[in-house]
């Protein structure tokens, strides 16, 4: 029988496991091919390691606070030991989250050190927040299950100001990793951009759904609902923080692989036109004494000059044909080079 029958305390708990194990098992594959693309088993990259600690914390999380929830004969002191390990686990995800989201707008910033060390400052207080008040929280035991409640105080005490210090820094770097993918989309200097964009703001748009609802229950004054949304929150920002890591590794991947293909089309076609390339034309004098005249040397160079024109069209039509590169071994579209020709025609 569970601890809290009936609460929809225990029923968003409920939830938070079955979210989190569907994710997780849905989301193995990409688990898998990030993990493919390690250089070493033994060093792998920061984003590997932010998605392990991202993912499998969170699951340790929930398993913990599911068994001390739900569990049965749970004394104070008993309850009063096993607590804060769960506000512990909570703080590490928060942490985990928070270094993501660092890392993401690092990267897209162009790895610029400046935006590290600021976002680095502003992560201080969010720890502070998201360890103080879970570690002074009051453990009370509940028909046989173990939770804990805000101690009243000083700001620290109150979980809310955990809620409010996040939603803060998600705003914070949501706003500014999107300022550069914005420029980009805007001067339409890169697709990938525009899918970074979107995924962000997706993901700061649930993070600010679910933050502000926690923040919402926080405030309340009955202790029962002060941590409804707690648990569910803290599950969905570790999802967020996987689903992160993979789609930015996952584009950054993709986008490698097209310029290498590019580089070996561009390869591949600048080999077959040296090897199409007809020989050069003799050099033929004409004029007294040569047995050449003017007339017949026009026409050898007329025909030299037919079988290249002949070449460049082959070469062209398979050039669009096979996909297509620009003039420095990018990818380009068969439609943008159609274009490019019509233009040029006209």
């Amino acid at each position: 029988m569970a601890a809290f029958p009936g609460t929809p305390q225990a029923a968003l708990r409920i939830t938070s496991l079955s979210v989190l194990i569907y994710d997780f098992l849905i989301t193995i594959p990409s688990e898998v091919r990030l993990y493919k693309r390690q250089a070493s088993v033994l060093r792998p990259s920061l984003a590997c390691i932010f998605f392990v600690l991202a993912r499998y914390i969170g699951l340790l999380y929930i398993c913990w606070v599911s068994f001390v929830f739900f569990g049965k004969d749970w004394t104070d002191t008993a309850c009063a030991r096993v607590a804060p390990v769960g506000a512990v686990l909570r703080g590490f995800v928060s942490s985990i989250s928070a270094a993501v989201f660092i890392w993401r707008t690092w990267a897209i910033w162009g790895k610029n050190r400046y935006i590290w060390m600021g976002m680095t400052i502003v992560l201080i207080p969010v720890t502070v927040f998201s360890y103080a008040p879970g570690l002074i929280q009051i453990p009370v035991v509940v028909n046989g299950g173990c939770t804990a409640v805000s101690r009243s105080g000083g700001v620290l005490s109150h979980k809310w100001t955990f809620a409010l210090v996040n939603l803060i820094f998600d705003t914070l770097a949501c706003t500014l990793g999107s300022i550069p993918l914005i420029r980009n989309v805007h001067q339409g200097a890169s697709r990938v951009s525009g899918i970074l964009l979107a995924d962000g703001l997706g993901y700061f748009v649930i993070a600010v759904v679910m933050q502000t609802f926690n923040l919402v229950f926080l405030l309340s004054t009955d202790t029962a609902k002060q941590g409804t949304m707690l648990t569910l929150q803290t599950i969905v920002t570790s999802i967020l923080a996987q689903r992160i890591i993979t789609s930015l590794s996952e584009r950054t991947s993709s986008v490698q692989s097209s310029q290498h293909e590019s580089r070996s089309l561009s390869g591949a076609q600048s080999s077959r036109w040296r090897r199409s390339r007809p020989p050069p034309m003799p050099i033929r004098s004409y004029g007294v004494g040569t047995g050449t005249t003017a007339p017949d040397a026009e026409v050898e160079a007329e025909e030299g000059r037919s079988q290249i024109e002949m070449i460049k069209v082959e070469v062209t039509t398979e050039t669009l044909r096979s996909g297509s590169i620009d003039g420095h071994g990018g990818p380009r579209s068969f439609n943008t080079l159609t274009d490019q020709k019509i233009s040029y025609a006209g």
